[in-house]
């Protein structure tokens, strides 16, 4: 059984009645049929992420050739760096802090390469998975494990509010909120 613990302070008002653990999961089960994505923005989701890959489709190989030609540029901008330190022209303070310029720039653009292999069909398969997941929560929540369930309702909610048998409010978590 579950109970308010506004309950146990002095000055409470609070007449919520315990409410049992099948209740209370009754009541969590039913708020996942409320939150879950309406059939017609789940359509309109895919199709703006439908038209969304199509347009990254178009700008993958300019980026792609763009990112090769700065890290290209970066590792030359690192070889001068090194030549003008051995020549005596930059002393060794300034060569490691454009180092680690150079270095964090790399790191960047290596990045948004990676990101930029990702296959087209990688990324729709995840969306799709996700829009699929918020259009059946109900169906997922339902299933799972008493541990999944908890992971759900942690990664989903801040509160979760009971009056009665029912779920009166809840406060979604970061970043569904």
């Amino acid at each position: 059984y579950f109970y308010c613990l506004g309950q146990k302070r002095p000055d409470s008002t609070c007449k919520q009645k315990y409410i049992s653990e099948e209740d209370a999961e009754r009541a969590i089960e039913n708020l996942y049929k409320e939150i879950q994505l309406p059939k017609a923005w789940s359509d309109k989701l895919i199709a703006n992420a439908k038209q969304e890959l199509a347009e990254r489709e178009v700008l993958l190989p300019k980026e792609r050739e763009f990112q090769n030609k700065r890290v290209k540029k970066l590792l030359e901008k690192r070889q001068l760096l090194l030549a003008a330190y051995l020549d005596k022209a930059v002393p060794l303070d300034l060569l490691k802090e454009e180092q680690n310029k150079i270095a964090d720039d790399l790191l960047t653009a290596e990045t948004r390469l990676e990101e930029l292999t990702a296959t087209n069909d990688e990324v729709e398969e995840t969306i799709y998975l996700a829009i699929s997941m918020a259009s059946n929560c109900y169906e997922a929540y339902k299933k799972a494990s008493p541990k999944t369930k908890r992971m759900f309702n942690q990664a989903l909610f801040k509160k979760i509010y009971l009056n009665g048998k029912k779920a009166s409010n809840y406060e979604f978590a970061e970043p569904f909120n």
